[in-house]
Protein backbone atom coordinates (compact mmCIF):
# COMPACT_ATOMS: atom_id res chain seq x y z
CA UNK A 1 0.00 0.00 0.00
CA UNK A 2 1.38 3.42 -1.01
CA UNK A 3 1.23 5.99 1.79
CA UNK A 4 -0.71 9.17 1.04
CA UNK A 5 1.42 12.32 0.88
CA UNK A 6 1.11 14.68 3.82
CA UNK A 7 -0.95 17.77 3.22
CA UNK A 8 1.28 20.76 2.48
CA UNK A 9 0.92 24.12 4.23
CA UNK A 10 -0.41 25.54 0.96
CA UNK A 11 -3.05 22.79 0.76
CA UNK A 12 -4.14 23.41 4.36
CA UNK A 13 -4.41 27.16 3.76
CA UNK A 14 -6.25 26.61 0.46
CA UNK A 15 -8.77 24.29 2.13
CA UNK A 16 -9.24 26.64 5.08
CA UNK A 17 -9.72 29.88 3.14
CA UNK A 18 -11.35 28.84 -0.12
CA UNK A 19 -15.06 28.86 0.50
CA UNK A 20 -17.22 26.05 -0.73
CA UNK A 21 -20.52 27.31 -2.20
CA UNK A 22 -23.65 25.51 -1.11
CA UNK A 23 -27.44 25.75 -1.27
CA UNK A 24 -28.60 25.70 2.37
CA UNK A 25 -32.16 25.00 3.54
CA UNK A 26 -33.44 26.86 6.58
CA UNK A 27 -36.78 26.98 8.35
CA UNK A 28 -38.03 30.58 8.54
CA UNK A 29 -38.35 30.51 12.34
CA UNK A 30 -34.63 29.61 12.69
CA UNK A 31 -33.65 32.38 10.30
CA UNK A 32 -35.21 35.28 12.21
CA UNK A 33 -32.58 35.31 15.02
CA UNK A 34 -29.84 35.57 12.37
CA UNK A 35 -31.62 38.44 10.67
CA UNK A 36 -31.85 40.35 13.95
CA UNK A 37 -28.21 39.67 15.01
CA UNK A 38 -29.31 37.42 17.87
CA UNK A 39 -27.61 34.23 16.69
CA UNK A 40 -23.82 33.77 16.34
CA UNK A 41 -23.77 30.08 15.37
CA UNK A 42 -25.79 27.76 13.22
CA UNK A 43 -25.99 24.26 14.69
CA UNK A 44 -26.01 21.20 12.42
CA UNK A 45 -25.54 17.44 12.69
CA UNK A 46 -23.27 17.41 9.67
CA UNK A 47 -21.67 20.14 7.66
CA UNK A 48 -18.78 21.08 5.37
CA UNK A 49 -15.52 21.31 7.31
CA UNK A 50 -14.34 24.50 5.61
CA UNK A 51 -15.54 28.11 5.37
CA UNK A 52 -18.72 28.21 3.31
CA UNK A 53 -20.74 30.63 1.22
CA UNK A 54 -24.36 29.52 1.37
CA UNK A 55 -27.25 30.55 -0.84
CA UNK A 56 -29.95 30.70 1.80
CA UNK A 57 -33.24 28.96 1.01
CA UNK A 58 -36.17 29.45 3.38
CA UNK A 59 -38.54 26.48 3.43
CA UNK A 60 -42.35 26.50 3.50
CA UNK A 61 -44.38 28.59 3.60
CA UNK A 62 -41.91 30.98 1.86
CA UNK A 63 -40.01 28.59 -0.46
CA UNK A 64 -37.58 31.31 -1.56
CA UNK A 65 -33.85 31.89 -1.89
CA UNK A 66 -33.40 35.13 0.05
CA UNK A 67 -29.66 35.85 0.06
CA UNK A 68 -26.16 34.73 0.89
CA UNK A 69 -24.79 33.80 4.30
CA UNK A 70 -21.05 33.48 4.97
CA UNK A 71 -20.17 30.74 7.44
CA UNK A 72 -16.86 30.03 9.12
CA UNK A 73 -15.07 26.78 9.93
CA UNK A 74 -17.36 24.56 12.02
CA UNK A 75 -16.45 24.02 15.67
CA UNK A 76 -17.38 20.84 17.54
CA UNK A 77 -20.08 21.68 20.09
CA UNK A 78 -18.27 19.63 22.74
CA UNK A 79 -15.24 21.88 22.33
CA UNK A 80 -17.07 25.16 22.97
CA UNK A 81 -19.55 24.27 25.71
CA UNK A 82 -17.03 24.66 28.55
CA UNK A 83 -16.39 28.29 27.60
CA UNK A 84 -19.75 29.25 29.09
CA UNK A 85 -21.10 29.22 32.67
CA UNK A 86 -23.30 26.17 33.34
CA UNK A 87 -26.31 28.31 34.23
CA UNK A 88 -26.11 30.49 31.10
CA UNK A 89 -28.64 30.29 28.29
CA UNK A 90 -25.92 29.62 25.71
CA UNK A 91 -24.58 26.68 27.75
CA UNK A 92 -28.08 25.19 27.90
CA UNK A 93 -28.54 25.75 24.14
CA UNK A 94 -25.24 24.04 23.33
CA UNK A 95 -26.02 21.18 25.74
CA UNK A 96 -29.36 20.72 23.95
CA UNK A 97 -27.47 20.59 20.63
CA UNK A 98 -25.17 17.91 22.00
CA UNK A 99 -28.16 15.96 23.31
CA UNK A 100 -29.86 15.98 19.88
CA UNK A 101 -26.53 15.20 18.15
CA UNK A 102 -26.05 18.59 16.48
CA UNK A 103 -22.31 18.12 16.50
CA UNK A 104 -21.19 21.37 14.90
CA UNK A 105 -21.52 25.06 15.73
CA UNK A 106 -20.88 26.99 12.52
CA UNK A 107 -19.89 30.64 13.04
CA UNK A 108 -22.15 33.06 11.18
CA UNK A 109 -19.88 35.68 9.64
CA UNK A 110 -22.27 37.77 7.56
CA UNK A 111 -25.59 37.86 5.77
CA UNK A 112 -26.58 39.75 2.63
CA UNK A 113 -30.12 39.73 1.35
CA UNK A 114 -31.33 39.79 -2.23
CA UNK A 115 -33.38 42.80 -3.20
CA UNK A 116 -35.85 40.37 -4.77
CA UNK A 117 -36.16 36.86 -3.25
CA UNK A 118 -36.15 34.04 -5.80
CA UNK A 119 -38.96 31.49 -5.76
CA UNK A 120 -38.21 27.81 -5.95
CA UNK A 121 -40.35 27.62 -9.08
CA UNK A 122 -37.93 30.03 -10.80
CA UNK A 123 -35.01 27.83 -9.73
CA UNK A 124 -36.73 24.70 -11.07
CA UNK A 125 -37.39 26.43 -14.39
CA UNK A 126 -33.64 26.95 -14.72
CA UNK A 127 -32.92 23.26 -14.03
CA UNK A 128 -35.87 20.86 -13.73
CA UNK A 129 -33.59 18.19 -12.21
CA UNK A 130 -32.95 20.37 -9.16
CA UNK A 131 -34.47 19.21 -5.87
CA UNK A 132 -34.38 21.26 -2.69
CA UNK A 133 -32.08 19.55 -0.19
CA UNK A 134 -33.22 18.73 3.31
CA UNK A 135 -29.93 20.11 4.61
CA UNK A 136 -27.53 21.40 1.94
CA UNK A 137 -25.97 20.57 -1.41
CA UNK A 138 -22.94 21.80 -3.35
CA UNK A 139 -24.45 24.35 -5.74
CA UNK A 140 -21.57 24.23 -8.23
CA UNK A 141 -23.10 20.93 -9.39
CA UNK A 142 -25.93 23.08 -10.78
CA UNK A 143 -23.98 25.64 -12.80
CA UNK A 144 -26.98 27.43 -14.36
CA UNK A 145 -28.61 27.90 -10.94
CA UNK A 146 -25.30 28.89 -9.34
CA UNK A 147 -24.59 31.52 -11.99
CA UNK A 148 -28.14 32.88 -11.75
CA UNK A 149 -27.96 33.20 -7.96
CA UNK A 150 -24.55 34.91 -8.14
CA UNK A 151 -25.92 37.59 -10.52
CA UNK A 152 -28.78 38.69 -8.27
CA UNK A 153 -28.82 42.23 -6.94
CA UNK A 154 -28.09 42.49 -3.22
CA UNK A 155 -28.68 45.12 -0.59
CA UNK A 156 -25.46 47.05 0.09
CA UNK A 157 -25.44 46.50 3.86
CA UNK A 158 -24.50 43.21 5.45
CA UNK A 159 -27.03 42.31 8.14
CA UNK A 160 -24.63 40.51 10.47
CA UNK A 161 -21.08 41.47 11.37
CA UNK A 162 -19.57 39.84 14.44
Amino acid sequence: MIPLPKESNFDMLWRRYMKKEIFLSFRPNYFRPILYDMKKYEYRKRFCMEPTTAFLYLTAPLCQVIGIIELGVPIKTKEIIEKYPHESAIYKRIQHCIDVRELFAIPIESLQLYKEPISISTIKQLDPSFHVPRDYLVISNYKIIHDYLKKQEMYDIESVSY
